[in-house]
């Protein structure tokens, strides 16, 4: 915006005359320039109504650990009794107890979405919101498993409300949460201080669900601390104040925990009778997490006393509800209880098989938490993006702003320049200097933030770059890890084997039949020991094609119908199929790229429209139009299989995505097609879904490459 200046030289005027007509222009401007005021009120609730509000809110909270599944109902009858009488604390508190009901009847996603909706209230000037945030997402990361992001929150909220005296009940929550979720994460000596600390202050109150909750924290870090006998005194007296003030939900940690202790001190009588009264509490209230936790425990007894039959259904039991949940820290331990079992049965095809499960679910552990990772460093990228976005709107709305209250003033001036010509125009010139340089200084300010919020853009970028790395690697270990394990325990039965073969040599008990078991036996371990070392060599060489499928190949012109026939022929040859039809047809145009990429892409696609697109149709049928253009050309490449499912598009380029896992598919077929349209031709490609007329790939290539640096 440009702004021209004007200057007038003023002679020949009385000084008093001036002053004069100067005060009379000053005084018509600022007549007439608007004033703006503002009044806050608040409505003061009377202390008798706020006190009964308080009243029925500490009781809803009472029901949060024993009857978690009545919260929510609660909650909505206290809205709809008090309406706009609740405070802005209120409504958060109520915010924050179902996010806990949602949490305690394993509904996460559900508890996360909830208890952001506190940062859209209005804070006021002296407020925990966002302590009540923290606090409950570290609840809620914990019952998903995932200890860091926990104790993360939890010192977070440590951090907001520590200085704050008028929350102490707040402070001591957090010292607790702190204490408890660093007993999990394996901390246990440096949880005692909190957890001791939190005891002190509850025994001076009249809470006994707190004060039962203290007890049990630092009964769980006394037992992994060797200190059993002092454990078991602190848990039997949470359970005492639990049972005595009916406290149902929580007394089933007291005896899942008293279970773990008498089945440590082997005493496997009460172990089961605590165990089995957590998970009845536990089934009761849907705690999918905490029925899981104590069915492994129960799973060992039964191992330890020989029960084989009650051990078996009972694990089988615990498989099938921790895969429907997602639970995979329980469905982990269960494949590894299931495959000591098996080996201890001599049983090793099975051990194997537990074995490999155990593996898989902990790489989709480490895999959920890399995603999750990946997923944060998205949300920080879009929310600079749109902070970026909001600041240009902002400094445009400020200048637009500005430009009208100029205009305003001007007007003002004009006005007053009727009477007094030169005293207005001094003013005018004096106000719209003092306006530019405001101006100025807003876009230096504004200019400034917006190059270090692009330059903070640029930070998350390259994070997400390493975290696109980390995936890639991670996924490289997860398809190789699972047949290395399955060569180590294959070679490890082979020479279990031969030990106790040259075992029966050494003492003359060598028979016919021994020998012979012993040769299958280790003939069987051999053969699983090279499949599987056949398909890590397999992977390797794929994993090579990633990059090798852009190097080697010479850019010449060629013509691409003619290409396209003779590769469609040649990839019909190799895959000896005679009910398979490829139909190359449309403009027969020249391009200068590459040839043998371009075959290389045909075919990748024709091997994935036969691996998962044909698998029901009776006369699979590929068709490939060519569209000439002015600059490029398009290849539509199209089948007529069962299609792909709209919500898997934006996943099938990624690298390991493949929708048959467990097969000998490791889902980087269509990544590489990607890299080579995209990275070595200079193209494009595209997909359109379709579950009634198959799978369509648009490719766009140029007519002529330009040179890469």
């Amino acid at each position: 915006m440009k702004h021209r200046y004007i200057k007038y030289q003023i002679q020949s005027i009385n000084r008093i005359i001036f002053r004069l007509l100067l005060l009379l222009s000053l005084y018509l401007y600022l007549s007439l320039s608007p004033a703006a005021a503002f009044a806050e009120s608040q409505d003061e609730q009377p202390s008798e109504l706020a006190q009964q509000i308080q009243q029925e809110i500490d009781r809803v909270n009472k029901l949060i650990y024993s009857k978690p599944k009545t919260v929510l109902s609660q909650v909505n009858a206290i809205r709809s009794k008090y309406k706009n009488k609740l405070s802005l604390l209120h409504q958060a508190t109520l915010i924050g107890f179902e996010a806990w009901s949602y949490t305690n009847t394993n509904q996460f996603q559900l508890a996360l979405d909830k208890i952001d909706k506190i940062n859209q209230l209005n804070k006021p000037e002296i407020n925990n919101f966002d302590w009540i945030v923290n606090n409950t997402k570290g609840f809620i990361y914990w019952h998903m498993g995932q200890g860091q992001q926990a104790l993360k929150h939890h010192l977070l909220a440590y951090e907001d409300i520590k200085n704050k005296p008028s929350f102490v009940r707040s402070i001591i929550t957090t010292e607790n949460n702190i204490g408890y979720t660093s007993v999990q994460l394996g901390f246990y000596q440096q949880a005692l201080p909190y957890l001791e600390r939190v005891l002190a202050y509850n025994l001076k109150q009249d809470n006994p669900s707190v004060l039962a909750i203290s007890y049990n924290n630092i009964g769980e870090a006394l037992f992994h601390l060797k200190q059993v006998d002092k454990a078991l005194s602190y848990h039997r007296k949470a359970l005492a104040i639990r049972i005595k003030h009916e406290i149902i939900f929580h007394a089933s940690y007291s005896y899942h925990n008293l279970g773990v202790i008498y089945h440590h001190r082997k005493n496997y009588r009460q172990a089961k009778e605590n165990l089995l009264k957590a998970i009845k509490i536990r089934v009761d209230n849907s705690y999918m997490l905490g029925i899981l936790e104590s069915q492994l425990v129960l799973a060992k007894v039964y191992q330890e006393t020989s029960e084989h039959s009650v051990f078996s259904e009972l694990l089988v039991d615990i498989i099938a509800n921790a895969t429907k949940h997602k639970l995979l820290n329980s469905l982990a331990h269960a494949y590894e209880l299931q495959s000591e079992f098996f080996k201890g049965q001599g049983v090793y095809q099975h051990a194997l098989t537990a074995y490999e499960n155990y593996h898989k679910t902990l790489e989709n552990v480490q895999l959920k938490k890399t995603d999750f990772q990946l997923a944060q460093y998205i949300t920080k990228s879009s929310t600079v993006s749109k902070d970026i976005n909001i600041l240009q709107l902002q400094k445009e709305n400020e200048i637009q702003q500005l430009e009208v209250e100029n205009q305003q003033k001007r007007a003002h001036i004009i006005f007053a320049a009727a009477i007094i010509i030169v005293a207005v125009l001094s003013v005018s010139l004096w106000l719209l200097q003092l306006k530019r340089r405001k101006i100025q200084a807003i876009n230096q300010y504004l200019s400034v933030t917006l190059h270090d919020l692009k330059a903070t853009q640029g930070k998350l970028i390259e994070s997400e770059k390493m975290s696109a790395l980390t995936t890639l690697v991670s996924g490289m270990a997860h398809q190789i890890n699972t047949p290395l394990g399955v060569a180590i325990t294959s070679v490890s039965v082979i020479k279990d084997k031969v030990d106790t073969f040259f075992e029966a040599v050494n003492q003359g008990q060598v028979t016919r039949m021994s020998m012979t078991l012993m040769l299958n036996d280790t003939s069987d371990a051999s053969k699983l020991a090279l499949s599987a070392m056949d398909k890590t060599a397999k992977l390797v060489t794929q994993f090579k094609m990633i990059s090798a499928q852009l190097e080697g190949d010479k850019q010449q012109e060629f013509e691409l119908a003619e290409h396209l026939i003779n590769q469609a022929d040649l990839i019909m040859g190799q895959l000896n199929n005679n009910q398979l039809e490829i139909n190359v047809h449309g403009s027969n145009v020249k391009i200068s790229s590459y040839p043998s990429a371009l075959g290389k892409v045909l075919a990748h696609l024709v091997n994935n429209s036969i691996e998962h697109g044909f698998i029901n149709t009776e006369v699979p049928k590929i068709d490939i139009e060519i569209k000439a253009l002015a600059q490029s050309v398009t290849i539509c490449y199209q089948d007529n299989g069962k299609g792909i499912d709209s919500e898997k598009i934006s996943k099938i380029f990624d690298p390991f995505y493949t929708s048959k896992m467990g097969s000998d598919n490791v889902g980087l077929g269509l990544s590489i097609v990607y890299n080579l349209v995209v990275q070595l031709m200079q193209g494009s490609i595209s997909v359109e879904p379709s579950t009634d007329a198959g799978t369509t790939f648009n490719i766009n290539l140029p007519m002529q490459l330009t040179a890469l640096s």
